[in-house]
């Protein structure tokens, strides 16, 4: 599968979105998981574990929104799109720079 540059970092920010979407669903179950752990093991109190877990989701989900944004700013500037939209330019326009 031969992609052209900008097919390909549309594919690229596509599958970094699909890895972000995993990581936020899978940042809570692990997040509560690790703060009922700490609970178990170091007798902490709940509102303690709360903060603990609400932390480690946002740890878990920080590298891969990092990496979907840079992804996703990438093709947008290859592609000319969003913020990097040129501006257009009418080509029949009678208005110079006066």
């Amino acid at each position: 599968m031969d992609l052209d540059p900008i097919d390909e970092l549309e594919y690229k920010a596509e599958l970094a979105y699909v890895q972000l979407g995993v990581a936020e669903e899978l940042g809570w179950p692990i997040g509560f998981l690790a703060a009922y752990v700490v609970n178990l093991r170091w007798q902490w109190p709940w509102y303690l574990c709360v903060p603990l877990a609400i932390a480690i989701y946002f740890v878990v989900r920080y590298q891969y929104a990092k990496k979907e944004a840079a992804a996703e700013d990438a093709h947008h500037r290859a592609a000319k799109l969003g913020k990097y939209v040129e501006p257009y330019q009418d080509p029949d326009s009678d208005l110079d720079d006066a």
